[in-house]
C-alpha cells in the first residue's frame, strides 16, 4: 500500500473538504504504473467532485486517459487525448502532457494506422513542435527536452515504417538516448527500444 492510500483509507486525502488537482493526478498516475486500473477509475469516479471547479471537468478526463493508456488501451487513449487537446488547448501544464501521451498512444498503434490516421500523426508531430517553439513560459530545458524527444520519436517511427516492428532498433541509438542530458519521456524511449532488441 502506497502513501497515497493511507491518506485515502484515513480519510485523509481531502484538504479543507478539497483534494489539490496535483495531489489527484499523482495517486491516478502512480496506482496506473502499478497496474491497478479498476482501482484507478473507482477512484476518479469518487474523488472527482472533491477536485477545485476548475479542474472537475478537466482532469477527470486526462485521467481517463492515463488509464486507458497505461492498461494498452490505445485506441481509447488517442480518442481521449485528441478530444482533450481540441477542447482545453488553453491548459499549459496538462495540454504538453497530453500532447506527449497522444504521440505515444498513436506509436503504439503505428502498425494498425490507415492514410488518414497517419497524416493526423505527422500533423501532431509538427503542431506539438510549434507549441515548442512558440510557448515564451517554457524553459530552455524544457525546449530541449521536447526537441529531443520529437526527434527521437520520428527516428523510431521511421525505422518502423522501413523494417516493420520486428526488426531490432540499431543499438546506437539506444546508447544515443541513454547520453541525453535533455530528453522528455527518456524512459519511455529506451523501453520501447529494449522490448524490440
Amino acid at each position: 500500500m502506497n502513501i497515497y492510500e493511507h491518506l485515502i483509507n484515513g480519510d485523509l486525502i481531502l484538504v479543507n473538504g478539497v483534494i489539490p488537482a496535483r495531489t489527484f493526478k499523482n495517486i491516478v498516475s502512480m496506482n496506473c504504473k502499478l497496474n491497478k486500473f479498476e482501482w484507478c477509475l473507482d477512484f476518479i469516479e469518487t474523488y472527482k467532485k472533491g477536485l477545485p471547479s476548475e479542474d472537475q471537468e478537466l482532469l477527470p478526463q486526462y485521467c481517463q486517459g492515463l488509464v486507458n493508456f497505461y492498461s494498452g488501451n490505445y485506441l481509447d487513449s488517442t480518442a481521449i487525448f485528441k478530444a482533450f487537446i481540441k477542447n482545453h488547448h488553453e491548459d499549459h501544464f496538462l495540454g504538453f502532457e497530453s500532447r506527449n501521451l497522444l504521440l505515444k498512444s498513436f506509436f503504439h498503434r503505428f502498425e494498425q494506422l490507415d492514410a488518414q490516421e497517419y497524416e493526423e500523426l505527422q500533423r501532431m508531430i509538427e503542431s506539438f513542435r510549434m507549441n515548442v517553439q512558440r510557448n515564451n513560459k517554457l524553459s530552455q530545458f524544457h525546449i530541449k527536452s521536447y526537441f529531443n524527444f520529437l526527434h527521437y520519436f520520428k527516428i523510431l517511427l521511421r525505422h518502423i515504417e522501413i523494417n516493420g516492428s520486428k526488426q531490432p532498433f540499431p543499438q546506437d541509438l539506444q546508447k544515443e538516448i541513454e547520453a541525453l542530458e535533455f530528453v522528455t519521456n527518456k524512459n519511455w524511449l529506451l523501453d520501447v527500444i529494449k522490448e524490440k532488441n
